[in-house]
């Protein structure tokens, strides 16, 4: 939040918060495939230390006495994605080497709401905090949540790997044999497909929501603040559902109705420019975009193989990345555009994604069954 008003407010460029944002789809697309491969092939727990320490020291930059600069902002965001490739995949073969498989499920839908619940505090208390006290404020925030995290690693028990060559040949076939993993099994790729798109949700409103509230309705980042903790808010409620859901019936069409209930709710934001009906359609936003997060997190967590979590992983935040490549620089190929037209654009694409999902679950008779271990 803080990274993406600064980057608005130092260059008054809507399209420069899309170009800082994308530094790690870009990262994710073209190196996450290859991090995923180093993760499996090492110790999760330190793979996770070093990224989070790389983190806590990128949002510790602006704290230091050179005053804040775009160049900087970019840096920050560079350094911050390095770290964060390394943190997801490890993490989640942290957290399937703590929890039954039959549990994982809930557990992932359960890790999803606490996240949410957090951003809702950060997001809510940043925007506060960058009104009145400017950006250092909230990237000391930033860094000190961080550096919380870094120390909490500490309390996770590692996860034994197969100890492999370090060859370039081994890597790439290393590489393939995630690719086939994960292109041989329908029901994984499809859920990873549905997840991506779902985060690219959020990533639509880091890009866009900074100028929407600035220039589209006039307001200042106290209300960005407080709609930005709206999506989350949303999300801790759509969380909540799909924990609720999975104990009491199936789930198998409700991801794809939430991607196009999302894009109905996204693309209404061009003819709403009252700040309560925004804050209001960011909740549902949040809530619609998370159910389907929910969902697939959970069943990469069940369905993946521990062995391949790392690969599988980054494979899904190349595709994510893919499509943040595309929503951020769709404010500098849409230049004469405003934040609210922008959203209609991607609110019908989401809402014409999600109505084919679901009418693809529909009609699929594809087996959900593993695919046979090589």
């Amino acid at each position: 939040m803080t990274t993406a008003w600064t980057a608005l407010t130092l260059t008054n460029d809507i399209a420069s918060v899309g170009r800082v944002l994308m530094i790690w789809s870009v990262l994710a697309l073209f190196i996450g495939p290859f991090v995923g491969v180093f993760v499996d092939r090492h110790d999760r727990r330190l793979c996770v230390l070093t990224g989070q320490g790389v983190c806590t020291i990128a949002l510790a930059l602006p704290l230091l006495p050179f005053g804040l600069s775009y160049s900087l902002i970019v840096a920050v965001s560079l350094i911050w994605a390095i770290g964060q490739l390394l943190i997801v995949g490890p993490f989640d073969a942290l957290l399937q080497g703590s929890v039954a498989p039959g549990l994982r499920r809930q557990i992932g839908a359960r890790m999803g709401s606490a996240r949410q619940i957090a951003m809702v505090g950060g997001g809510g208390l940043a925007g506060f905090i960058v009104h009145y006290f400017g950006a250092i404020g909230g990237y000391f925030i930033a860094a000190s949540s961080a550096a919380l995290m870094w120390a909490a690693v500490f309390a996770l028990r590692s996860v034994t790997i197969e100890k492999r060559g370090v060859t370039v040949s081994g890597y790439v076939a290393h590489l393939k044999e995630g690719l086939d993993y994960l292109a041989n099994y329908p029901a994984l790729l499809g859920t990873a497909a549905i997840g991506a798109l779902a985060f690219s949700a959020g990533q639509m409103t880091n890009a866009l929501l900074p100028a929407f509230i600035r220039n589209d309705i006039g307001a200042g980042s106290d209300l960005y603040g407080v709609a930005d903790a709206a999506w989350s808010a949303g999300a801790v409620t759509g969380s909540a559902l799909v924990i609720y859901l999975l104990k009491t019936r199936k789930l198998a069409l409700l991801d794809g109705q939430s991607l196009l209930a999302l894009g109905i709710l996204m693309g209404s934001l061009f003819f709403i420019k009252l700040p309560m009906p925004v804050i209001a359609i960011q909740v549902l936003a949040g809530g619609a975009a998370n159910i389907a997060k929910a969902i697939s997190d959970g069943n990469i967590l069940h369905r993946c193989a521990e062995d391949k979590i790392g690969r599988v992983r980054s494979l899904v935040q190349a595709l994510t990345g893919l499509m943040g490549v595309v929503i951020y620089l769709s404010p500098s190929v849409l230049r004469n555009y405003s934040a609210g037209q922008i959203y209609l654009v991607w609110g019908i694409v989401l809402a014409i994604v999600g109505a084919g999902l679901s009418l693809a679950i529909i009609r699929s008779k594809q087996s959900h069954a593993q695919p046979e271990e090589r």
